[in-house]
């Protein structure tokens, strides 16, 4: 990169929210983009973790851009080397390689007033840009709570977000510390290698039986010669998939429903009454993420398997203290504690007009739309807070997301714009507005979960249907923002 390179837009992270705005400011007749990643490959989540089970929650047929759907998925829930593979067929198929700047992280960004542009500092050198577009993820920091000792620790340990494929398991003590989503698909995967599997649980999750089924040949021919019946298969899953939201967004006779579904998939699958009744929530299903499996609970019931209800405080050398004072001897560590939501690293290296940081703007006042924030002119986010949903594809949300920059973009052009600037009163209203309607949903019924910050604040989940949200980003509303004009 020379000093003074220069772009339209610049795209910041090469996964599926990336990838497909590039696509959309494609169609809108915007050439001159480039996208930015650290890795030497796209893929952003599906790429980095690739821990023993992986799996999306969501069906393959609803998991995928809707410009770009996939004939060749194996299963109905899709295992995560079949989404990279989707990834990657994605970026070729679109030419997108030729766009993307591998090996090249984004260290710093500043909003030049005098100049209307984004100024950034990359590993890779300095360039700048009109238009900057931020894809780095929804959970993608991730979190390792505050362990005494831990460097002290004798054997390895990582998070499973950054699976060490080098360290063998076979025959090893194990300790998972965390028991949400990853620990949910991998426990299953390794219980029957490892020596002994201690797991370590706070709180337990809402696990309800798993319908995932392999898509016969048959599925597959018809999706290659008649595309429109995986058109029709969507459809009819998103449809699905949006009559989920009263089950899982409301407290009431279908939650309830639901709930006893989850304690009948830990009874058929755990016969000791102790064990059965420390797996099982005490809180309302949804009030924390729902997950999905069958192999989880026959995988605590084994006998080389133990459930340690208690956090985990430090390490000694060879084992794990958990809160009671209890250690436990362990060769490997396991941290299945999930991601940074607020305060995040990424977010704060970006300053906007006044010198803030971003990180600090969306953990007071959240983000308009999940994209934008005042102050931060011509920068959009792609799954900022509040994007997350629960019952349904969250791709869906970062296409709205996706359509709405494109639109925004395509409109600066078409009136001789040189800034937009989201308007502080639109962007607290908004913010007050997505906490309104969340007031009778169930993650405020007293659980603690990430969709939710030190103030009780919903900071991460939308909480309506997301056609509701389709509909409201399908295109760019200038009256929210102050415009400059360009000179």
């Amino acid at each position: 990169m020379t000093t003074e390179e220069h772009h339209r837009v610049v795209i910041v992270g090469a996964g599926l929210g990336g990838i497909g705005a590039a696509v959309r400011l494609f169609r809108k007749g915007v050439s001159d983009l480039v996208i930015l990643e650290a890795a030497g490959s796209p893929g952003g989540t599906w790429r980095v973790n690739s821990y023993p089970g992986c799996q999306c929650d969501i069906p393959s047929n609803l998991y995928s851009l809707s410009f770009a759907p996939n004939a060749a998925w194996s299963t109905t829930f899709p295992l995560q080397p079949e989404i990279q593979d989707y990834v990657l067929d994605v970026t070729a198929r679109f030419d997108l390689d030729k766009v993307i700047r591998y090996h090249t992280e984004l260290r710093r960004a500043r909003w030049d007033a005098t100049a209307a542009r984004w100024r950034l500092t990359t590993s890779a050198g300095r360039l700048s840009a009109d238009v900057l577009v931020l894809a780095l993820g929804f959970l993608s920091q991730p979190f390792v709570p505050p362990i005494d000792g831990l460097d002290r620790f004798r054997g390895a340990a990582f998070h499973s977000a950054e699976w060490n494929h080098g360290v063998d398991l076979t025959g090893r003590r194990v300790a998972v510390v965390g028991t949400g989503a990853s620990a949910v698909q991998l426990i299953p995967e390794i219980a029957d290698r490892v020596g002994h599997l201690d797991v370590y649980q706070r709180t337990p999750a809402w696990v309800l039986p798993h319908p995932n089924r392999r898509v016969t040949g048959a599925e597959r021919w018809l999706y290659r010669h008649l595309p429109v019946s995986q058109t029709a298969r969507r459809a009819l899953t998103f449809v699905g998939s949006e009559a989920r939201h009263a089950v899982l967004t409301k407290p009431g006779a279908l939650n309830r429903v639901a709930r006893a579904l989850g304690r009948w998939n830990i009874r058929r699958a755990i016969r000791d009454p102790d064990l059965a009744d420390r797996v099982t929530p005490r809180y309302e299903l949804g009030c924390k993420r729902v997950l999905l499996s069958n192999r989880y609970y026959p995988a605590l019931a084994r006998p080389d398997v133990d459930v340690i209800n208690d956090h985990v405080v430090a390490t000694t050398a060879g084992g794990v203290v958990s809160g009671s004072g209890e250690e436990r001897p362990a060769d490997v560590v396991v941290f299945a504690t999930g991601f940074q939501v607020t305060g995040r690293a990424d977010f704060a290296r970006i300053h906007g007009a006044g010198g803030q940081d971003l990180a600090a703007d969306f953990a007071e006042h959240g983000a308009y739309l999940g994209v934008t924030a005042s102050g931060f002119p011509n920068l959009f986010c792609i799954g900022g807070p509040t994007s997350g949903v629960g019952h349904t594809s969250f791709l869906f949300m970062l296409e709205s997301q996706q359509a709405y920059v494109a639109d925004a973009v395509a409109a600066m052009a078409a009136r001789s714009w040189a800034a937009v600037d989201v308007r502080r009163e639109v962007q607290d209203g908004y913010f007050a507005e997505i906490q309104r309607a969340s007031t009778d949903k169930v993650w405020l019924t007293g659980c603690t979960s990430w969709f939710l910050d030190g103030k009780g604040r919903n900071v991460a989940v939308w909480p309506g249907y997301s056609w509701t949200f389709h509909r409201r980003t399908r295109r760019f509303d200038p009256g929210a923002y102050h415009v400059v004009p360009a000179r």
